[in-house]
């Protein structure tokens, strides 16, 4: 038998289908489910039973709707049940198929005597290749078989099954095999019986846990294969089998009970197994279905319903399965008294009133989409319960009926969700003249969904760090939040640009499946972000080693606080206390050790330290462009983060924290926000060349639009700040970086900060670990004013210069128009025209390029001197000339555009900005 787990450990896929009879959910989050998300997009979803869904629930299960999708399959009859053991698993060069009797459990992982066949495929091995197309044929069987499936798990069965396509499956016919068989459209004893001919058999030895109550599909077995003898293995329990029913078979049959499996310790039976043997052949049919009616007698989509099961059948040389069968130790018993106990009826009508479809959760809003089982009104009578980690809220939806289908919406704003646990829904529906009916769900959160493995994996040891060195939780959640969101934005990327080989071409609904999730969930696509295509390699190398960067530094760090530092061990001894060598010797281990895990611990973090910071330095060398908005967006409140993060650890490790903090937080947010390109030479944060742009503009609006996103920038732009104490008044670093980010994000100077503000700038100081307190991060946003940004004023002052100087150059420019403009200041066009008296030539831009000022004139374009480079940085009434053509130099970039609207957007904050 293959050990389904180490299969997994071994090869982990980049995409999983699992379908199960049924599962315990926190044994696969646990021991499973980390082994699918190493590599690639790690999206999972798990199928299973609908009765068996209903008993998934538990306060133990933390990723349903948040690492991977779970769902029921509802047979047309609630009889029968969802009962194959099927576990796909695909990486971008190859396809297994796992196909067996264990069910996704402790027991059917571990425990259980279960039996498990592999199917491979790649596009150099082809010999198995049918039997998959047969299994791809079976998943577009299931949105017939189950209306209810929701349209997201529809579309990844296709898309699943569209890939085993491209890997060369089809359904040509194999004369070798082997054969996938499933029970949706047919019976598996007619698809057995026509594949291996029933007059060539002369032996069947079957093994079965289970049979039906009249030992019917036993009987059939027999009667299509009447030249065989059957051997029949059941487990131990006495009440199993309806021994008299096979009475009619004489001695065509013996029966025995199953002890072990060769030398191992006794363990429950629940292999599923025929062997067909003929004179030179042998064949085995091995998967999910039992000896019974449900599974071998009736099809799913057939009047009687049956169950759905799946099984390969393998075809060998005569004893191939000798050493398997002589293996197993049995014990013959007398069938003709065995009694089969009579199991309480099971309704065939399901009773409930409505079903649930899908259950989403995206930004602040739960959908939920039901469908009634008969007409009754529904209006106005539904409620929804939310569970989270033993907490319950309540929520009463709006609906809209279309349809056979009503759509209930419901806003959870306020009620503190963690989209990182699982949520489940319970609808409640109260129907006129009917008692309440309910029906819960696992609840969906598409954003959580679509990270790939490197997201997760760095969210998780992000957030993993966070909460061991933060004591506060609510400082751990405001650090992790920003980090992460940067962190598993960029990791999208860096999955997407490297994950790729040729053989997986999308298809047009690929492709646009993948497309909506990039533009619902920021996971941005490499050929939308320009220049990134370039050093996408660095960026994710970076991104790469950051998982494991932190994890290394989470273990160090428990290390160290395991160990209690020297002083606690030191307590004041008598001279007459007497101290063994065995003592001190230990005391003397235990400070040595105690450094070399601190040494670790702090290289670790200057590696991760390394590793951020080019990272940041990557985001904010990219090319402005509309899909990069959402992650730089994030960039400064994660760069800030990170910092304080830092910080926290050195403190924790009893560490310096460096003298270099201040001045690189300066640096990043002066990229990211800064107004400076008004100046000679000066350059534009990123997010103020997005905002200024017409492309970028309505994407920074709908990146704003998130929850809590203007108040976390604001809240870590004023962190970031205050790091080197309170503002100075001629700080014109801060207040172009104030600028900034007021322009970003619309907000009015002065205006009130307000409670949501408020909570996170108390939540990031309390976060600072004593940096700095509430009071001085409301300061920092407080001390905003643009009628101190000097450089506007001068801006303003060089424009309307401009403006004269054309207006007085142009004859047909009436008197009245001169006479206004130089009416604005009047001084100042005193002393300007005194200077253009003498020189008549007209104004010139000065720029500042490579640390050199030349001359705009495009006759000149002279390297201007020191001292006249001085000059320009003399504030209005000064004036300094080209020393080589003489021209009035304009010190800053008046008409480049982006100016223009700085100072539009400064003086709608707060009316005219008088020069």
């Amino acid at each position: 038998m293959i050990n389904i787990g180490k299969q997994i450990e071994a090869s982990p896929p980049s995409r999983s289908l699992f379908m199960t009879y049924c599962t315990s959910l926190p044994f696969f989050e646990r021991d499973i489910l980390p082994y699918l998300q190493l590599v690639g997009d790690g999206r999972v979803t798990v199928l299973l039973d609908c009765a068996q869904y209903e008993a998934s629930f538990s306060d133990f299960v933390r990723g349903a709707g948040t690492r991977y999708r779970v769902h029921p399959v509802r047979l047309p009859r609630k009889s029968a049940n969802f009962h194959p053991k099927l576990y796909l698993l695909m990486d971008g060069s190859k396809v297994d198929l796992l196909v067996g009797s264990a069910n996704l459990t402790p027991s059917g992982f571990g425990l259980n005597v279960e039996i498990i066949d592999q199917l491979t495929m790649s596009n150099e091995r082809q010999e198995e290749a049918a039997a998959i197309a047969q299994y791809a044929a079976m998943l577009r069987l299931l949105p017939a078989l189950d209306p209810h499936l929701p349209e997201q798990v529809v579309m990844e069965i296709e898309k699943i099954a569209n890939q085993v396509g491209r890997f060369g499956a089809t359904r040509a016919e194999s004369i070798a095999g082997p054969w996938f068989l499933h029970t949706i459209e047919e019976t598996l004893l007619a698809q057995v019986s026509r594949l291996i001919p029933p007059p060539e058999i002369k032996q069947i030895t079957a093994i079965s846990p289970f049979f039906d109550d009249r030992s019917q599909a036993v009987l059939e077995l027999a009667e299509t294969y009447d030249k065989a003898t059957i051997r029949l293995i059941k487990d131990a329990q006495p009440d199993s089998l309806n021994g008299q029913a096979l009475t009619k078979l004489g001695s065509r049959i013996t029966v025995e009970e199953f002890g072990r499996l060769g030398d191992e310790e006794k363990r429950r039976l629940h292999a599923k197994l025929l062997v067909l043997q003929s004179n030179s052949d042998e064949w085995v049919v091995s998967g999910s279905a039992n000896l019974t009616r449900s599974a071998w007698l009736s099809s799913a989509m057939s009047s009687n319903s049956g169950n759905v099961e799946a099984v390969v059948v393998r075809r060998f040389t005569l004893r191939s399965t000798a050493r398997l069968l002589k293996s197993i130790s049995t014990t013959k018993v007398d069938y003709h008294n065995l009694r089969r106990a009579t199991n309480s009826p099971t309704s065939s009508d399901d009773d409930s009133t409505f079903t649930i479809i899908d259950a989403e959760l995206s930004g602040q809003e739960i959908k939920i989409l039901i469908e009634p089982h008969d007409d009754l009104d529904y209006h106005g009578r539904f409620r929804v319960y939310l569970e989270q980690t033993a907490r319950r809220i309540s929520v009463t939806p709006e609906t809209v009926r279309f349809g056979k289908r009503i759509r209930l919406t419901a806003s959870v704003r306020g009620h503190k969700l963690d989209y990182d646990q699982a949520i489940s829904a319970t609808v409640e529906v109260t129907a006129r003249g009917r008692q309440p009916a309910r029906v819960r769900t696992w609840v969906a959160i598409p954003s959580m969904l679509a990270f790939n493995s490197t997201q997760r994996n760095v969210r998780s040891a992000a957030r993993d760090v966070c909460r061991r060195v933060f004591p506060q939780d609510e400082a751990a959640g405001v650090i992790a939040d920003a980090i992460t969101r940067f962190l598993t934005d960029l990791g999208g990327l860096a999955h997407d640009q490297g994950g790729h080989t040729a053989h997986e071409e999308p298809t047009k609904h690929d492709t646009d499946f993948d497309r909506e999730l990039s533009k619902r969930d920021f996971v941005v696509k490499d050929d939308a972000l320009g220049s990134l295509h370039a050093s996408h390699a660095r960026t994710a190398q970076a991104l790469a080693g950051l998982a494991a960067l932190l994890e290394k530094l989470l273990v160090a760090a428990d290390e160290v606080n395991d160990v209690a530092a020297p002083a606690d061990d030191v307590e004041e001894r008598r001279p007459e206390d007497e101290v063994s060598d065995e003592t001190n010797d230990e005391c003397k281990q235990r400070e040595d050790d105690r450094e070399k895990k601190v040494k670790r611990a702090e290289e670790t973090l200057d590696q991760l330290d390394t590793a951020f910071r080019d990272t940041v330095n990557e985001a904010l060398r990219q090319q402005v462009s509309q899909m990069a908005v959402p992650f730089l967006l994030n960039l400064p409140s994660a760069a800030i983060a990170y910092v304080l993060l830092h910080a926290q650890i050195r403190r924790r490790l009893e560490l310096d924290t460096g003298h270099k903090i201040a001045h690189e937080i300066r640096e990043i947010l002066r990229e990211a926000f800064s107004i400076d390109g008004m100046t000679l030479g000066g350059s534009y944060g990123w997010l103020v060349r997005a905002w200024a742009s017409e492309q970028c503009r309505p994407q920074l609006d709908e990146s704003l639009r998130s929850d809590g996103t203007i108040n976390e920038l604001i809240a870590f732009v004023a962190a970031g700040l205050a790091f080197n104490g309170p503002l100075r008044d001629s700080d014109a670093v801060a207040q172009g970086i104030l600028a900034g980010l007021h322009l970003v994000t619309g907000r009015a100077p002065g205006e009130s900060l307000g409670d949501e503000v408020g909570n996170r700038l108390a939540a990031v100081s309390q976060s600072s670990g004593g940096i700095f307190g509430l009071p001085e991060l409301q300061a920092v946003i407080a001390s905003f004013d643009p009628e101190r940004l000097t450089i506007v004023s001068s801006v303003l002052c060089w424009k309307l210069l401009r403006a004269i100087d054309a207006a007085d150059a142009d004859p047909v420019r009436v008197s009245e128009e001169i006479t206004e403009l130089r009416g604005l200041a009047p001084e100042l066009w005193a002393e300007y025209s005194s200077i253009r008296a003498r020189l008549r030539p007209p104004l010139s831009q000065a720029s500042a390029i490579d640390n050199e000022v030349k001359c705009g004139n495009a006759r000149c374009q002279m390297i201007l001197p020191g001292a006249t480079t001085q000059k320009l940085a003399a504030p209005l009434p000064a004036f300094a000339q080209c020393d080589f053509c003489h021209r009035i130099l304009i010190p800053v970039n008046v008409n480049d555009g982006i100016s223009e609207q700085i100072v539009r957007g400064l003086e709608s904050m707060t009316g005219v900005i008088r020069a």
